[in-house]
């Protein structure tokens, strides 16, 4: 029983660093966490790319240590640029995706036309320097300029700043001494994108 017991945390050890690596990419990306079977297999794939990068380094650092001394290459070594590794990873991964470099050096390739959002909805706010008129369930609308929406239409919260209520003949009314205003996602049923300043 203590033997398996072993065989498990040596397994979970070597999968750690493809589970860091995407845990640190959907923890700054918009992208939606996909379901279990799906983060196993990505963290599978991950840890099977990272193994690789380590073998790299470790040949790099052994032909290094034939000039200067680094100490051996143990097992413990192996972990800790496993990790590291992992992490420099997800973190460089995460910012390409963010600035959409992945996506636009394969648009220019003619290989796709996607973008680096998740939806169309980020990539109509991310784009657009529009104010918003948000219609809300009971047919109430706002009017302001969005400074945060959510990557989910279905959840979440829009911040609008210099909100306005509108009235069925679109007159305006200023929601005085309040900064912005947190709309639920949930409660929205359209959004208009309005030209003009910036609220």
């Amino acid at each position: 029983m203590g033997e398996l017991g072993s065989d498990v945390v040596s397994i979970l050890t070597n999968l750690m660093p493809g589970f860091v690596f995407a845990w640190i990419f959907y923890a700054l990306t918009t992208h939606r966490k996909p379901n279990q079977f799906d983060q196993v297999v990505y963290a599978l794939i991950a840890t099977a790319v990272l193994h690789a990068v380590v073998v790299i380094e470790s040949v790099i650092l052994i032909w290094i240590g034939k000039w200067q001394a680094l100490g051996p290459w143990t097992m413990d070594s192996e972990l800790i640029a496993s990790f590291a590794t992992a992490i420099v990873a997800g973190l460089a991964t995460s910012q390409l995706a963010r600035r959409d470099a992945i996506f636009r050096m394969l648009r220019r390739m003619g290989l796709t036309t996607r973008n680096h959002n998740t939806s169309e909805w980020c990539t109509v706010f991310e784009q657009s320097d529009l104010n918003v008129v948000l219609h809300l369930k009971g047919e109430r609308r706002i009017y302001g300029w969005p400074l945060h929406w959510p990557s989910d239409h279905k959840q979440g919260h829009f911040y609008l700043a210099d909100a306005e209520w509108l009235d069925d003949e679109n007159n305006r009314y200023p929601l005085s001494g309040v900064e912005g205003i947190l709309i639920n996602a949930e409660d929205v049923e359209m959004v208009e994108c309005i030209e003009g300043d910036k609220a």
